[in-house]
C-alpha cells in the first residue's frame, strides 16, 4: 500500500510540474481555437487524482484478503450488471473487488513472464503498481493538419459530451484550417489508478487494464520516456507514437489471453465456431475497405488535392454506413488516432510490421518488450527487424 501510495503522490506532482512548464507551440492561431472550443471542457487529471488517492488507499486496505483466484467474483460482477439486477451501493462495491482482483490475475501473468522487477520480490506489487478503476473515461479531442495525416495535438475532455457538443467541438477548431475529431475512449493510462471502459466485455477489461498498465511501464524506459515528451508537447514524434501504441498493444493482447486461459475459461464452454470476421455474406469485408480508403486519402494528399481527400472521405463515410458501418466522422484526425494502432484497419505504417517482425524472432514476451523498450527511433527499428 505504502508503494501505491508513493507512486500516486509522485504521479501527481509530475503532472502538475511538467504540465506547467510545457513549452508553447508554435500555432498559436490553433492554440486560441482550442482554448475558446474546449473552455468548461476540460479534463482535469489533477483534480481527479486528488478525488481519487483517498479511495485508491481505502480500496486497497479494505481488498486486502482478495487473491487472484476469486475469479467467480469478477465473474458475478459482470453477470450482475449486465442484467442490472444490483443497487448502485451494491455495484460499487462488487466493482471495487472485481479491479483488485483482476489487477492480482495481471500482475500473476506479468511476473509469470518475467516481466518483473525487484519491487515485485521486495514488496509483492508490481512497479507501477497495477491499479484501474472501471468508469467512462475522459474523451480525447485529436488534431490533425488538413494536408497530411498527423497526430499533432490532443487534448483530454469531460465524459459526458453529447454528439452536439463534440460537433461544435470539432467545428471550432477547424475554423483554424484543421482536421479536428472528438474521440470516446476505451482506456487512458495518464492517469493512476488508469481508466477502463465499464462497458467493455471481460475479455477487453483484461486486454484494456494491461494495456494502460504497459503504458506506465513503459513512461520509465527510454522508448515511454519519448512519449511522455511527445504527450506533454514538448517532443512530438508520430513515430514514438505509433511505436508505442502497438508494442502496448501487442503486449496486452497477449497477457490479457493468458489471463483469461488461466482464470477465466474454464466458466465458459469452450466453441468450435470460427473466429468473427468483418466480411459480410455479401463479401463486404471491412477491414480490407478501411485500409483501402486510408491509402488513397494518402494519395490525395500526397497530390495536394486536400479538398478531394475529404470529399472523397465523406462519401465513403456513407458508403459505410449503407454496408451497416456508423462513423460519426471519417477525417484526417480520424486516421491519425486509429492509424498509430497497428491492429487497426485504418493503420497503414510499416512500423507496425517492423514491431511484428522483432516478436516473432523474440524468444519471449520479456526478451520482446526488453528489446522494444529502448528503440527510440525508426532507424533502429528497421535494424533490429531485419536481423
Amino acid at each position: 500500500m505504502k508503494l501505491k501510495l508513493f507512486f500516486l503522490i509522485g504521479l501527481i506532482l509530475v503532472i502538475t510540474q511538467t504540465g506547467a512548464s510545457c513549452a508553447p507551440t508554435p500555432q498559436s492561431g490553433l492554440n486560441k481555437s482550442i482554448d475558446k472550443a474546449v473552455k468548461g471542457y476540460r479534463f482535469s487529471i489533477f483534480n481527479w487524482e486528488v478525488r481519487s488517492i483517498f479511495g485508491e488507499i481505502r480500496q486497497t486496505w479494505d481488498d486486502r484478503n482478495l487473491s487472484a483466484n476469486d475469479s467467480q467474483q469478477v465473474i458475478d460482477y459482470f453477470s450482475d450488471t449486465q442484467q442490472n439486477t444490483l443497487s448502485p451501493s451494491q455495484t460499487a462495491a462488487m466493482q471495487k473487488k472485481a479491479e483488485t482482483i483482476i489487477g492480482l490475475q495481471i500482475r500473476t501473468v506479468l511476473r509469470q513472464n518475467g516481466i518483473i522487477n525487484p519491487f515485485d520480490s521486495i514488496f509483492g506489487v508490481s512497479f507501477p503498481p497495477i491499479a484501474f478503476e472501471l468508469a467512462e473515461p475522459p474523451h480525447l479531442l485529436v488534431i490533425s493538419p488538413r494536408n497530411q495525416i498527423d497526430r499533432i495535438r490532443d487534448v483530454l475532455l469531460l465524459q459526458n459530451l453529447t454528439t452536439d457538443q463534440m460537433n461544435q467541438l470539432e467545428n471550432q477548431v477547424e475554423e483554424s484550417g484543421y482536421s479536428a475529431l472528438v474521440v470516446e475512449l476505451g482506456g487512458l493510462g495518464v492517469t493512476y489508478p488508469t481508466f477502463v471502459n465499464a462497458n467493455s466485455s471481460l475479455h477487453d477489461v483484461l486486454n484494456a487494464a494491461t494495456e494502460e498498465w504497459v503504458h506506465q511501464y513503459l513512461a520509465f524506459k527510454p522508448l515511454g520516456f519519448r512519449y511522455v515528451l511527445d504527450l506533454l508537447g514538448i517532443s512530438r514524434s508520430q513515430d514514438i507514437i505509433t511505436m508505442n501504441e502497438s508494442l502496448a498493444g501487442m503486449v496486452s493482447s497477449e497477457i490479457g489471453q493468458q489471463v483469461y486461459d488461466k482464470y477465466y475459461s474454464s466458466y465458459f464452454p469452450a466453441t468450435t465456431n470460427p473466429p468473427p470476421t468483418t466480411a459480410s455474406a455479401q463479401g463486404f469485408d471491412f477491414n480490407a475497405t478501411m485500409r483501402q480508403i486510408r491509402q488513397n486519402v494518402d494519395a490525395y494528399l500526397s497530390a495536394g488535392q486536400t479538398d478531394r481527400a475529404e470529399q472523397y472521405m465523406d462519401e465513403q463515410r456513407d458508403y459505410l454506413q449503407t454496408q451497416g458501418y456508423y462513423i460519426r466522422k471519417l477525417n484526417q484526425a480520424y486516421f491519425a488516432f486509429y492509424g498509430t494502432y497497428a491492429d487497426t484497419p485504418a493503420y497503414t505504417d510499416p512500423v507496425g510490421t517492423a514491431i511484428q517482425n522483432i516478436r516473432n524472432q523474440s524468444s519471449s514476451l520479456k526478451d520482446f518488450l526488453n528489446t522494444m523498450d529502448h528503440v527510440t527511433s525508426v532507424s533502429r527499428l528497421d535494424k533490429l527487424a531485419k536481423k
